[in-house]
């Protein structure tokens, strides 16, 4: 008896544990889309984030050879988008791209069967068609209430474009022609169902938030904010996933994470990753200076909206044989990142 408690609690609480890549800032703004343009142009500027070698094209092998991406995990080289929402300015009608960011949540959502939750598959893409039920729009702050249409208002606290992508997939395909059928949404609610028959791979949830500094511009009624897709009513908004996950790193943290928190400390695989540098000495203005991953970030050259490095811990390491006259012999010095 006691066994049977103790698994169910644990299952209970590997059900409700979540992780967050919270205030991920854009990687670029671009008329790309890999998944419905591969190869070309795309129809409208997508705003995008993620993995550093994100194109026009999409190849798992390639993607994960990114220099680097602005996701905290660097074993995720994913990239996430949705479309760019623009300011149209009353007199002028001159377009302005808004500040943008993002919140990713990856969340185990098994279902009343308590299916078994799986981790992205090697070249996945996944996208959400407008589905109007399946997203809201609303403000950052405690405003009006979410709902389907853009805010007939201005926001004091920015606004908020919500989507959640459907979590069943058919178990073959990796995309469809229509980029759609080979996925699905649960059967009784479409975050936390189900899968169907036609469906039966219950995959990991991916709910994304678009926060967009919409109060930093004037409001002007109705056609004021502008989804790059031409959509001044929010019912147009839809997102992307293209997979650069380690896909055993995913499915350990979705096997193991127990964290409700959301926090990504909390999720002990993820928690645990690090990463390995062999030399003598710190170099590149590196210190040791010891800061928390979530208040490090390396900006790389050239590109102010990515960043390099992510939350992988640094572990140096010396040897007394080749230790450096300034520094103790036989130690390991443990600090978050080094600064460049």
């Amino acid at each position: 008896m006691f066994s049977r408690i103790l698994s169910f609690v644990t299952l209970a609480a590997v059900a409700n544990a979540y992780w967050t890549f919270g205030g991920t800032p854009v990687l670029v703004q671009t008329r790309l889309d890999s998944i419905v343009s591969p190869g070309g142009i795309g129809t409208h500027v997508h705003a995008i984030t993620g993995a550093s070698g994100f194109s026009n094209t999409y190849d798992y092998d390639q993607l994960i050879q990114s220099n680097c991406t602005n996701i905290p995990i660097q074993q995720d080289k994913s990239n996430y988008w949705m479309p760019q929402l623009y300011h149209r300015d009353k007199d002028t009608g001159a377009f302005v791209a808004m500040p943008t960011g993002f919140n990713i949540y990856y969340l185990p959502r098994p279902g009343p069967k308590n299916e078994p939750i799986k981790a992205f598959p090697k070249g996945f893409r996944l996208p959400t068609p407008p589905t109007p039920d399946k997203l809201t729009v609303g403000t950052a702050d405690d405003g009006p209430p979410e709902a389907s249409p853009l805010p007939t208002q201005q926001c004091s606290g920015g606004l908020r474009a919500q989507v959640f992508f459907p979590s069943c997939w058919d178990g073959v395909n990796l995309d469809s022609p229509d980029h759609k059928s080979h996925v699905a949404y649960p059967i009784q609610a479409f975050n936390g169902g189900d899968c169907p028959d036609t469906h039966p791979v219950h995959l990991i949830s991916l709910f994304y938030e678009m926060t967009v500094a919409v109060n930093e511009f004037e409001y002007h009624g109705n056609g004021t904010w502008v989804f790059a897709n031409g959509d001044t009513t929010g019912f147009g908004l839809h997102a992307d996933f293209q997979n650069g996950w380690d896909v055993d790193l995913l499915q350990s943290a979705i096997d193991q994470c127990s964290g409700e928190s959301g926090n990504l400390l909390d999720c002990a695989p993820l928690a645990a990753v690090d990463e390995c540098y062999c030399d003598n000495a710190l170099k590149n203005g590196a210190t040791a200076a010891l800061l928390p991953w979530y208040e490090c970030a390396n900006r790389c050259a050239g590109n102010d909206f990515e960043i390099c490095g992510g939350g992988s811990k640094l572990t140096l390491m010396t040897h007394h044989a080749a230790a450096h006259p300034d520094q103790p012999s036989r130690r390991a010095v443990r600090f978050e990142r080094e600064l460049v």
